[in-house]
């Protein structure tokens, strides 16, 4: 299976090896979809909202046709009566994978719990949420403000698990991150 990976430059890793970024998505518009869509992945976006965050529909169905054709994938985005979706089985999110961790840790015993967070941390959030966009379209922040919060808060219970494992320097370093992880604001208050 396909793992669509947001974190760092928007990249389609195929068979585990092969990285297909720049070019090989199309164009950066085409890039823009598949991460707008992969975000939300299983659910729908809204057309509305793609046309607020991405343009009109008639630009959109050539971004899509862009990015089908890239991947050599017809049929790789369903307009549906609810909203645009990636065609549903065809790849894995690596951020929805890492949340999915962290939703895991959050209800397992503390070994456990502190082995999902870190193998979350290494395989996944490594680099920046969504590297390759611009901060200044809302959805991309929402969506790096979304898990920061999902983030920073598998990192507090992490330290929590690694302090009832007896390894206070691995809390520490977990709890330094969330910290520092934190925006301005949070940390003041």
């Amino acid at each position: 299976m396909r793992l669509v990976r947001l974190f760092g430059t928007t990249a389609v890793v195929v068979n585990g090896t092969t990285l297909l970024t720049g070019d090989a998505l199309g164009d950066d518009r085409s890039r823009r979809l598949l991460a707008r869509l992969a975000l939300a992945a299983p659910a729908p976006v809204p057309l509305e909202r793609l046309e607020r965050d991405l343009g009109r529909q008639t630009l959109l169905r050539r971004d899509a046709a862009t990015l089908a054709h890239a991947l050599g994938t017809p049929g790789l985005v369903v307009e549906q009566e609810d909203g645009w979706v990636l065609r549903p089985g065809w790849a894995r999110v690596d951020v929805q994978v890492a949340h999915a961790l962290f939703a895991r840790a959050a209800s397992a015993p503390p070994t456990t719990a502190l082995a999902l967070v870190l193998r979350a941390l290494r395989s996944c959030c490594t680099a920046t949420l969504l590297a390759s966009e611009d901060d200044i379209h809302p959805w991309v922040s929402t969506a790096r403000a979304r898990h920061d919060r999902v983030l920073r808060d598998a990192l507090v219970r992490a330290a929590a698990a690694a302090t009832v494992l007896h390894d206070d320097e691995l809390a520490a370093e977990l709890m330094a991150r969330a910290l520092a992880d934190a925006p301005l604001q949070r940390r003041a208050g």
